[in-house]
């Protein structure tokens, strides 16, 4: 039988899909405006942050690079395109 610690291994797509969701509950709160729908979306935040501090800081820093270099892709994606293309709703052009 071998012994292996898989904390590392496990804590690194964590890291990734607790960013997402860390992410995707703020942005319930936006969709109901009544206090009671908005505790749902804020206690499950609220467990994501929890969970991401309880992780191996090695599998927060793997995952904080991925999602950095990610980003950057997108960026970079974004600017080789031209920009962003789409024109601003009716409501926004003032």
């Amino acid at each position: 039988m071998v012994a292996v610690d898989i904390r590392d291994p496990m804590g690194f797509p964590s890291v990734c899909v607790l960013a997402y969701h860390a992410i995707a509950n703020p942005g319930a709160w936006a969709l109901d405006s009544g206090t009671g729908q908005r505790l749902l979306p804020a206690v499950r935040h609220a467990g994501c942050v929890a969970r991401r501090l309880a992780l191996p800081l090695s599998s927060v820093v793997a995952g904080a690079a991925v999602l950095a270099v990610a980003a950057g892709a997108a960026v970079l994606a974004v600017v080789a395109r031209g920009g962003v293309r789409g024109q601003a709703s009716p409501d926004l052009r003032g």
